[in-house]
């Protein structure tokens, strides 16, 4: 009896540490998504990335869909700009260009009206970095935190934080 409790108490040890030694931690993971989208050196090379598509808004009158630019910028610029023609709703045409230089965000809105970017929108423009936010993650003072693994579809996928910068100390 004896020996099989040792047994027991043994291979239980031995199953938690293999487990503790395949355990990841967030800067394993992190670096595993650097290299599956082509790895740091092919990353530092990118100095930009215009995507160009259409965008389709259901709205109770019908769908109405037009051309969309998003245009990043290394280190962290961006601008969107989209395009609509909403006359078949009686608004005629809107243009809605968002930019954000790396520190400020402002929105052109033919429809609402133009204004600064501000909130948790502005900080995370703020926060994402082209073209990944977790190349330099530590250096710039953010944190990313391994929350564990989730399922997507029928597949494992580790859940994280967003990198998250420090928050700036109030002015005086």
């Amino acid at each position: 009896m004896r020996a099989k409790t040792t047994r027991l108490i043994v291979a239980v040890l031995v199953l938690g540490w293999s487990s503790l030694a395949s355990a990841q931690t967030a800067d394993e993971v992190i670096e595993k998504h650097l290299t599956a989208i082509g790895g740091r050196a092919a990353l530092a090379k990118l100095e930009s990335r215009l995507m160009v598509g259409t965008i389709t808004l259901s709205t109770p009158g019908g769908d109405v869909t037009g051309p969309i630019e998003a245009l990043t910028v290394r280190p962290n610029k961006a601008r969107t700009l989209i395009n609509l023609d909403l006359s078949a709703l009686g608004a005629g045409p809107i243009r809605i260009d968002q930019r954000f230089d790396g520190t400020r965000g402002y929105m052109l809105d033919s429809m609402q009206g133009d204004r600064p970017i501000t909130g948790s929108q502005l900080e995370i423009m703020k926060a994402s970095m082209f073209p990944s936010a977790f190349i330099d993650y530590k250096e710039r003072g953010a944190t990313v935190e391994l929350k564990g693994k989730e399922k997507v579809g029928d597949r494992d996928a580790y859940v994280s934080s967003r990198p998250r910068l420090p928050r700036a100390s109030p002015s005086p």
